[in-house]
């Protein structure tokens, strides 16, 4: 057999969060001449997953699926557009949570293993131009 369909395992499985939720918020007001302000907002919460699936030959080695940890995220904007540009400061993940999105041990006698994490708090500045 050369071939799976995965989507039964993995809709009725703890591959995605049991729980999700994000609060967004825009607000946008005139400034001054043709300019708009603008702000806006996002909260995330990501329940507990389980880790991606371990092939059943890797299990002696890399052990059961780990279980990532929930985690929270905030982000802001806020700037001033007209027709042809946008200047915007950014803030993502500004509550700065350390959220591991991804582990594998696979391949590693020792368990040691890698993970992938969520990006730090980013602040920035945006500046676009449309033609």
């Amino acid at each position: 057999r050369y071939w799976r369909d995965w989507s039964s395992d993995v809709c009725s499985s703890d591959l995605v969060p049991k729980f999700v939720s994000t609060l967004t918020f825009d607000y946008n007001r005139p400034a001054f001449g043709a300019y708009q302000g603008f702000i806006g907002g996002m909260w995330t919460y990501n329940g507990d997953v389980q880790n991606n699936f371990v092939a059943a030959t890797a299990v002696s080695t890399a052990g059961p699926r780990a279980t990532l940890p929930s985690y929270n995220t905030f982000s802001l904007n806020a700037g001033l557009r007209n027709d042809r540009f946008t200047y915007e400061i950014y803030g993502q993940n500004l509550s700065n949570s350390r959220a591991l999105l991804g582990y594998s041990a696979q391949g590693t006698a020792l368990g040691y293993g890698s993970g992938t994490i969520l990006q730090p708090r980013t602040i920035g500045v945006r500046i676009a131009y449309r033609p």
